[in-house]
């Protein structure tokens, strides 16, 4: 029975390290990015962040994409990475 609790806490510990590794390279593509794609990456750094969202998703063109993230917001957590 320890041994399964160690087991969990060993998987979670690199579950946790290994999102960390993905929102790192998100917020270096999301610096290095402009227009649509940098919007793109900022919801997904949002959504996975559960950040409080600055536009509805209704009324949104899917054609144009647009952050629903505020890009201080987004700028704080890619900072502190």
């Amino acid at each position: 029975m320890r041994y399964f609790r160690y087991s969990l806490l060993a998987l979670a510990l690199l579950n946790t390290a290994s999102a960390h590794g993905e929102l790192r390279q998100d917020c270096l593509a999301w610096a290095r990015s402009s227009g649509p794609q940098q919007h793109e990456l900022a919801n997904r750094i949002g959504t996975e962040l559960l950040l409080t969202k600055n536009h509805r998703l209704e009324g949104l063109d899917p054609d144009h994409p647009q952050s629903l993230y505020r890009y201080q917001d987004i700028q704080r957590v890619c900072r502190g990475n």
